[in-house]
């Protein structure tokens, strides 16, 4: 009986295996197919790239601040073109050798996404939302391009990661997952401005949690702000050596986009329409738009002279934002209900940290939120993930036996929701018709390069 016991687990490690092999694949297929051809460019990815290029090739110097945050002067940290420039030494200077770091961090996400969802799935809800997150149209298009953005999720996950394990009853915060912790804080700092305020506040909020666990001690509280300090040095010598100019740039940023108390209840609600439209979309989408607009079409109710008309007109986007509200909320509520019911204190702590990284970047948003776009969601990307795994976990809680089927119309809708849309885009991008003024893709932009040097020599 042991001896069959042990197969049947080998046999069953084997078939996970197996899966995540093939998904990885298709992952990667998602995302390198056409890689060079249909990389997409706009000012800041021609910015980020000259820089990168300057000072690989000694015409620039190094740079000890990274890309501006939107519409600001105030800069990030600069791991990301140290990123792009080592992409570029090894691959060669070329625009799309330097979103190299951007493609094989999404790849590696998929592995690490998998082991993540196990903390408090089982294997089989792992394995499939994980395929789902594969192929994502959202996960695919923020890997396809160069963009500072684009490597939260991988660092992300890492970040979590590192988290869950000291809260394991059997596993201290040893050394090792207190330098991932701090690596992958001090590099999501440098990748986005909302980062840099809510993960030291969250950090903060999750290691006083574990002192008073006592799963941390001050050694790897050590590690981790040497750590942090160590891969922010360049950012913190030039503060030092410029008298604080890129923090007073912060500052006054802040002040600029911050809408005061007035807007707070209406920024609220700009999150929370925005965030319920991502939850759906990031998994079900229904067309590649990047804009908020769930509830857009109820503004046309006054101008129809009848409500039915109005509804039948409207009635694809109707469905879309009844799903996505109903997907939601029920999803929130199950994050408590099963918080509730679990008894297995490492799979608590999962819904836990969950629960409070979506509050804390959601609490974030308010002061600067009147405007949002889909893309902002990319912080919080693995979290429509967490509610349809608490969805399929509740439909097949009483009844295991159904829990294949609704897995595979779970992975059907999302193959069909994505590869549609995928499809869409593929046609786009191949036609030309993604190039305009704003915008440009790599097989478009380099025969008017070589143009341009042809005529120069000439």
């Amino acid at each position: 009986m042991p001896n069959t016991a042990a197969s049947e687990e080998v046999k069953k490690s084997t078939l996970i295996l197996i899966a995540l092999f093939l998904i990885i694949v298709t992952g990667i297929f998602l995302r390198t197919f056409h890689f060079s051809d249909f990389l997409q460019f706009n000012p800041d990815q021609a910015r980020d790239a000259k820089i990168v290029s300057d000072w690989i090739s000694g015409q620039g110097t190094m740079p000890f601040f990274g890309p501006k945050a939107g519409g600001t002067e105030f800069h990030l940290g600069p791991i990301f073109y140290y990123f792009g420039a080592v992409s570029a030494k090894i691959f060669g200077p070329m625009p799309d050798k330097m979103a190299y770091p951007d493609l094989l961090f999404s790849i590696l996400s998929i592995p690490l996404f998998y082991f993540f969802l196990k903390k408090y799935f089982n294997y089989l809800i792992s394995l499939a939302l994980t395929f789902i997150f594969s192929i994502s149209f959202f996960v695919v298009f923020y890997s396809r391009f160069s963009w500072n953005p684009n490597q939260i999720p991988f660092f992300t996950l890492l970040f979590l990661f590192s988290i869950l394990q000291p809260g394991e009853e059997k596993n201290e915060f040893k050394n090792f997952w207190a330098l991932l912790f701090g690596i992958s804080l001090a590099i999501l700092i440098q990748l986005h401005t909302l980062l840099l305020v809510a993960l030291p506040v969250f950090s903060a909020i999750v290691l006083m949690h574990l002192i008073k666990r006592k799963k941390v001690e001050f050694k790897e509280i050590i590690i981790i702000v040497l750590t942090v300090i160590f891969l922010n040095f360049g950012q913190i010598y030039s503060e030092i050596k410029t008298g604080g100019a890129n923090v007073a740039e912060f500052r006054k940023s802040s002040n600029a986009r911050s809408d005061g108390s007035r807007r707070i209840f209406s920024n609220i609600e700009t999150i929370a329409t925005c965030q319920i439209q991502s939850n759906l979309h990031i998994i079900y989408p229904t067309s590649s738009g990047k804009k908020c607009n769930l509830f857009d079409f109820s503004g046309e109710i006054g101008k129809s002279r009848s409500y039915f008309r109005w509804a039948e007109k409207n009635a694809y986007s109707l469905g879309f934002s009844m799903l996505s509200i109903i997907f939601s909320t029920i999803g929130y509520y199950l994050i408590y209900y099963f918080y509730r019911k679990e008894e297995d204190n490492n799979r608590k702590n999962f819904l836990k940290l969950v629960a409070l990284y979506n509050l804390t970047i959601f609490l974030i948003f308010i002061p600067v939120a009147s405007e949002m776009y889909l893309r902002y969601f990319i912080m919080l990307f693995f979290v429509p993930f967490i509610l349809l795994g608490l969805w399929l976990k509740k439909i097949t809680e009483s009844k295991q036996k159904f829990l294949v089927p609704v897995l595979a119309v779970a992975v059907f809708l999302a193959l069909v929701s994505n590869g549609r849309v995928l499809a869409e885009e593929y046609q786009i991008y191949a036609s030309g018709n993604e190039t305009d003024v704003n915008n440009v893709i790599m097989k478009d932009i380099l025969p008017m390069a070589d143009y341009i040097a042809s005529a120069a020599g000439s």
